[in-house]
Order: C-alpha cells, then structure tokens, then sequence
C-alpha cells in the first residue's frame, strides 16, 4: 500500500472508529463518549475495556500493540462488512448501561435492596 493510499484509510478509520492508547489507562471517558456517538473503540482489552468493547460487536480489541498488527486492525476494521452494526450496537450499549438514566436506576435498584435488608 503506498503511503497516500495508507494515509487516506486511517483517516477514514478515525473518522469512523475511536483509538486511544489504552495500555496503562484503561476505560476512558472518551472511551464511552466515543462509542455514544457511534465511533466504536480499536482498543486493548485492559481495566474496564472489555465491559465496553466486546471484539467486533461493539468495537475491535487489540491483541497485539506492535505496529504492524494495528495497522492490520485497521485495514479490517475499514473493510469490516458490519461496521455500521458495530456502531449501532455501540451506542446502544452506552444507551443502556452509561446514561445518566441508567446509572440513575442501577442505584436506585441497589438502594432498595440495601433498604430491605436492613432490620
């Protein structure tokens, strides 16, 4: 692949996907911003990532960080055939589990079961 052409593609994956250097941070913020508005994550699956990024549902995992293999990631994150379900089920994930709705009625649930246990 020349260099124009390769250029081209991983602007076009960063258009369309969210890479971050998770190696040591883990989930991010923009981790979960990124997939809310449908940019699924290219990322190592460290901390919290996997409850965010499962590997080519509602993003890609990273096995290796060597350059060569993320490159090869990102070619077959462009020429993935389902890329825009990875995105919807990206942002529908969020949605569901990272909203401030959601976290709203996860603590509520808990604090009921909490209320019923106390004497």
């Amino acid at each position: 692949m020349d260099r124009r052409r390769g250029v081209a593609n991983l602007s076009k994956c960063t258009s369309t996907t969210h890479t971050a250097d998770t190696s040591r941070r883990g989930l991010t913020d923009r981790r979960v911003g990124s997939n809310g508005v449908r940019h699924p994550g290219l990322a190592t699956p460290v901390g919290a990532i996997p409850d965010v990024v499962t590997n080519e549902v509602t993003g890609f995992l990273l096995e290796s960080t060597a350059p060569e293999r993320i490159a090869q990631r990102v070619i077959m994150i462009l020429n993935h055939r389902e890329l825009e379900k990875v995105a919807d089920n990206a942002e529908s994930l969020i949605r569901q589990k990272y909203t401030r709705t959601a976290a709203i009625e996860r603590y509520e649930k808990m604090m009921k079961e909490v209320l019923v246990d106390l004497p």
